[in-house]
Order: C-alpha cells, then structure tokens, then sequence
C-alpha cells in the first residue's frame, strides 16, 4: 500500500520564510566572520609592513652613515695622495740635489785626509754648490799644498785661499778661509 499524504504542503512563501530568516541568519554571520578574518588579516599586514618600514628605515640610516663615512675616507684618501704626491716631489728634489753636489760624507772624508795636521777647522760652510772651509793653522807653509789638493779634488773646483792672517805670532797660529765650490756628479 501506498501512502498518500493528504494534507496540502505549505505555501511556498511560508516555507521560503521558514527556511528564509535563518539561512539569513547564518549568511549574515558568515559575512561578518569573513570581514572579521578580512580585518584580521589586514592589521596582520599592516603590521609586517610597518615593520618591514622601521627595519628599511634602519638600514637606510646605516647607509647614510656608511656613506658619510666613505665620504670622510674619501677626502682622507686625497689628503694622504696629496701628502704622497707632495712627499714624491721633496723626494725628487733631494734626489737631484743629490745629484748636483757629491755627497758631504766623501767630502768630509777628502778634507779629513789632505787636512794638515797642524790645522784645525773650526767652521764649514756648504750651501748649494758653494762652500767655505775656516780654521786655525800652526804652520803657514803647510796651507798651499793642502788648497792645491783640495782644488784637484774630483769633487770640488775653485778651491782658493781667501784669509790666511796672523792670530798669535808668538805661537806662529793663523787663520784660515777656503772658498770652494763642488763639483756636478
């Protein structure tokens, strides 16, 4: 057998309302968890950004100050070249001075060994390639061979007796100048 239900269904907009108002209901609280998540989710980014923001900003003054300071090294650097570049031409110019005049040492060296021994020198000028040579001396004779040696030095030229006078008489002492010039290497 077969059942057969005879009481009519409801209307159509009665069971629309009935199932309506809560389908409603549960549509209007899955809107407002959604925006909820939404809003969530929003103020969770904004966060990140914020502070991927600070950590940009950071970085951004340690390369400022990296920078400042690459610029400070900078005008260092150039400082120190130009101290080098300075440095390079007092070096080349003692280089050539070098070159113009013989080293003082073989000088003093020649004079040491020519000087007579009963000389004594008490002053020797050089400047440039001009020098002078004074001193005290016992025995006058003596004085001619050691100008004459001193002129044929390889090093010097133009060696003269300018000053050859009595001191002390009664103890036979004289003083002495030697003008001289040095010779170019």
């Amino acid at each position: 057998m077969k059942r057969i239900n005879l009481v009519p269904p409801p209307p159509l907009a009665s069971r629309i309302k009935g199932v309506g108002v809560p389908l409603a209901v549960v549509a209007l609280g899955a809107v407002v968890v959604a925006l909820a998540v939404s809003v969530l989710g929003l103020r969770r980014d904004v966060a990140l950004l914020m502070a991927q923001r600070s950590r940009l900003q950071a970085q951004t003054a340690q390369r400022e100050a990296l920078a400042a300071r690459e610029a400070n090294l900078k005008k260092e650097v150039e400082g120190l070249r130009s101290r080098e570049r300075s440095l390079a031409q007092e070096v080349d110019s003692l280089m050539k001075s070098r070159r113009l005049v013989p080293p003082y040492s073989n000088l003093l060296l020649f004079i040491s060994r020519t000087l007579p021994s009963s000389a004594k020198i008490d002053e020797l000028h050089v400047k440039g390639a001009a020098g002078s040579l004074s001193g005290v001396i016992t025995d006058m004779a003596r004085m001619s061979p050691f100008v004459e040696e001193l002129a044929g030095a390889p090093m010097v030229r133009g060696a003269r007796l300018v000053l050859l006078e009595a001191v002390d008489k009664k103890h036979h002492l004289y003083r002495f100048r030697v003008d001289f010039q040095l010779s170019r290497l």
